[in-house]
């Protein structure tokens, strides 16, 4: 598990850096990951996780074992302009990162860290806003060339369900008839051997 995060966390630094993120905000952003992942696998019932507490992401690549504590104090201190950081911190929340607020009655507290940062990101400061009309991610989502292409309908049945519907039709028709001769030649000769 360790060596795929590992190398999952690489290729990710290798993009960043083609990309228009500065190392700044991806290292901010990778401590998001790291937090979320350390806390999601020491939570879990996985086996080995007596072996990831010993080396926990966070404190290989940050020297740290505070993250449930500095992913809200590097959250906070991100700027408005650092969205793709802020996204990856709402979508570690999202995924179910507590932290610090793991007590009984902090649900109340993450629900509105997390609405805040979904307001922040959506630009909007007056209540949740809707997201029937918001895209959350924009680069998610398809080119407008690629989105304007027209649907092709879709077929109510794929090749394979109209194969397995006609092969057994098809299989009886032809040994109906091969029967049908076979037996009506036998038929033939034993009314022929038979003295009337």
């Amino acid at each position: 598990v360790k060596a795929d995060v590992t190398r999952l966390l690489s290729q990710s630094e290798a993009l960043s850096r083609k990309g228009e993120v500065s190392r700044e905000e991806f290292d901010t952003a990778r401590f998001a990951v790291c937090a979320w992942v350390d806390e999601a696998i020491l939570s879990s019932p996985w086996t080995q996780r007596n072996l990831w507490q010993r080396e926990q992401l966070q404190r290989i690549m940050y020297n740290t074992t505070e993250a449930g504590e500095e992913f809200f104090d590097r959250m906070n201190a991100l700027g408005f302009h650092q969205r793709e950081a802020r996204e990856v911190y709402y979508l570690c929340l999202a995924l179910g990162f507590m932290g610090r607020h793991c007590h009984a009655g902090d649900d109340f507290l993450l629900a509105q860290l997390k609405s805040s940062n979904l307001q922040v990101l959506l630009g909007s400061s007056a209540g949740i806003p809707s997201l029937d009309r918001a895209e959350l991610f924009p680069e998610g989502y398809p080119a407008e060339a690629a989105a304007a292409a027209p649907a092709q309908p879709k077929s109510g049945f794929s090749l394979f369900t109209v194969l397995c519907i006609a092969a057994p039709v098809v299989l009886f028709g032809v040994l109906f008839l091969i029967y049908r001769f076979s037996l009506s030649g036998l038929g033939d000769n034993l009314l022929r051997t038979v003295p009337y």
